[in-house]
């Protein structure tokens, strides 16, 4: 499994709170943080409240970063879901390429459902970690450029978040610290 830092400060709790607006009992650590030291994206627990949670099994990584979020957000609005699923799907080497990230996305599901539950896997949970990124039954569709940019970032072969990457002109933090402002409480 890819490393993350499992070990929360309260200050990551304070500003993941901040990020998520509400709980941060679904967090199981931090893949990645701005240079300014805040989450950007976050590991999800497939157990939230001693209760399996599928939507956490099934998505796994979730980008934090507000600055983040809004940018590719504004990508979304201008169809770049659409086009960037028909360039993939119009070139073989992209195709391979999305086909080679859903299966580490996979492998990385699985591993995480291994560390929580172990090695036997229920039919009912196979299925979830079986589809591609983001919970995608049929992987030559894309579901949200935010979760193919987070996987991005720990898998290079996601093209569709190489793309958004390369969109955002690889900036990947704000320029005034937004996050600063939940510290302030």
């Amino acid at each position: 499994m890819i490393p993350y830092n499992s070990t929360l400060t309260q200050r990551d709790l304070q500003v993941l709170q901040w990020q998520l607006k509400g709980t941060t009992d679904a967090v199981a650590g931090i893949f990645e943080k701005c240079n300014f030291g805040f989450p950007q994206i976050i590991l999800l627990s497939p157990i939230v409240n001693d209760v399996i949670d599928y939507q956490s099994l099934s998505n796994i990584l979730w980008l934090t970063c507000p600055y983040l979020n809004d940018a590719i957000h504004q990508l979304e609005n201008k169809g770049y879901i659409t086009k960037i699923e028909n360039l993939i799907n119009s070139d073989n080497q992209l195709k391979q390429e999305m086909a080679k990230a859903h299966a580490h996305f996979y492998f990385l599901r699985k591993s995480l459902y291994e560390k929580y539950f172990g090695t036997d896997i229920n039919d009912d949970y196979l299925n979830i970690l079986k589809r591609g990124v983001g919970g995608l039954q049929d992987t030559i569709h894309i579901k949200c450029l935010h979760l193919h940019y987070a996987h991005y970032r720990i898998c290079e072969t996601n093209v569709a978040g190489r793309i958004a990457y390369h969109l955002l002109q690889q900036k990947v933090n704000c320029d005034d610290a937004i996050c600063r402002v939940s510290l302030q409480k």
